[in-house]
C-alpha cells in the first residue's frame, strides 16, 4: 500500500468554499480521551472512562500580499460558525463541524518569512 504524500484543508463559510493553498501545516488534537479506571481489590484497571471533548485545528498559514484566500481575523472578530474539510489525497476524508476560530497569531522574522498561526476549534468530527 502506498503512503500518504498529499493532504488538503478546506474552509466551508461565508467567504466560499476555498481549498488552501498558502497552508503550511496542520494539526488536529482531540479534546476527548479515554482513561483507566481502577477499584480496591482489582489487579489492574476496572473499566475504561470516556472524556467528552472537541477538537482543536491548528494551522500554520503563509501571510499574502492583498486580499487572503481566507481572511481568519474576520472569522475571529465574527466568531462565524463554519466547517472544515481535511482530505487524505487518494485516501481518508474527515469533516469538521461547527467550527470557530479561536485566535489568530501572525509570526514574522528577519529572514523575510511571515505566517499566521490560526487555531480553530470544533465541536464534532464526521468521517465522510
Amino acid at each position: 500500500m502506498a503512503l500518504a504524500q498529499q493532504a488538503r484543508i478546506k474552509i466551508i463559510c461565508s467567504q466560499g468554499k476555498k481549498t488552501l493553498t498558502k497552508c503550511k501545516s496542520s494539526k488536529v488534537t482531540a479534546g476527548g480521551s479515554t482513561s483507566i479506571e481502577t477499584s480496591m481489590g482489582v489487579d489492574g484497571g476496572a473499566g475504561h472512562t470516556r472524556k467528552p471533548g472537541g477538537f482543536t485545528i491548528a494551522l500554520q498559514i503563509l501571510e499574502e500580499q492583498g486580499t487572503p484566500e481566507v481572511d481568519y481575523e474576520e472569522l475571529e472578530d465574527s466568531q462565524e460558525v463554519f466547517t472544515v474539510e481535511r482530505e487524505i489525497v487518494r485516501g481518508r476524508r474527515w469533516q469538521y463541524l461547527q467550527c470557530v476560530v479561536s485566535k489568530v497569531d501572525p509570526d514574522d522574522d528577519d529572514q523575510g518569512k511571515h505566517m499566521l498561526d490560526i487555531e480553530i476549534v470544533a465541536l464534532q468530527r464526521k468521517k465522510l
